[in-house]
C-alpha cells in the first residue's frame, strides 16, 4: 500500500534528473513543480540557472508545463518570467486528478509520455503515481516550508526512508539472484 508513495525516481535536484534517460523511456514530456523544486516557496522569480535548464530541456524536444498547487498571480508571474513552455496550471490541487489532467490538455500529452518533477511524496508523487506518470522526486531547494507543507515532511522522511530500503533490498536481491545463474 505504501509503494504508491514511493517515486520511480529519487534525485538530489532538477538539476541532477537524467532527462537523457526519460527521453529514451520515451518521456517527452515534463510537469515541474515551483515550490522547493524549482525555487523556496518565498522567491517570485525564477533563477537564471532555472530559465538555463527550461532552454535546454526545450532544445532536447521536452514539452514542459508547470503544474502547481500556488496560487494564480504568483504561477503566472514566474512562468512569465521563464523561456517559453507549453503552458501551466495553477491551483493545481494535487494530488487530486484536476490539475495534472488539465496539463495533460494542454500539452496533448499521454500519461505514459510525462514525468512528473517535484518535492513533495503526497503532492507530486502520488499525484503522478495515480495518473499513470514517471514520478521523479527532488529534495527540496530550502528547508523552509509553507506551514501545511512542513506539517508533513516528518511522515515523508519515513517514506523516503522505506522507499530506500526497499530499493537496496531490491538491488541486492537482484546481485543474489545474477550469483546464483552464474
Amino acid at each position: 500500500m505504501i509503494e504508491i508513495l514511493y517515486p520511480d525516481m529519487y534525485v538530489t535536484s532538477v538539476y541532477s534528473v537524467p532527462y537523457r534517460r526519460l527521453r529514451r523511456r520515451g518521456i517527452d514530456t515534463l510537469f515541474f513543480d515551483v515550490d522547493n523544486t524549482l525555487v523556496p516557496h518565498d522567491v517570485k522569480r525564477p533563477t537564471k540557472r532555472v530559465a538555463a535548464l527550461f532552454r535546454r530541456l526545450t532544445e532536447m524536444g521536452f514539452k514542459i508545463c508547470v503544474v502547481s498547487n500556488g496560487r494564480r498571480g504568483r504561477v503566472e508571474r514566474f512562468v512569465s518570467l521563464l523561456p517559453p513552455i507549453a503552458g501551466y496550471v495553477y491551483f493545481a490541487v494535487k494530488p487530486l486528478f484536476y490539475g495534472v489532467k488539465k496539463a495533460c490538455r494542454i500539452t496533448a500529452a499521454s500519461p505514459r509520455s510525462i514525468a512528473i518533477i517535484g518535492d513533495q511524496v503526497f503532492t507530486d508523487v502520488l499525484a503522478g503515481r495515480r495518473a499513470g506518470f514517471f514520478s521523479v522526486l527532488v529534495r527540496p531547494v530550502s528547508e523552509r516550508d509553507e506551514l501545511t507543507t512542513a506539517l508533513k515532511r516528518p511522515v515523508e522522511r519515513i517514506v523516503i526512508k522505506k522507499y530506500r530500503r526497499s530499493k537496496r533490498r531490491r538491488k541486492n536481491a537482484l546481485i543474489f539472484d545474477r550469483y546464483l545463474r552464474a
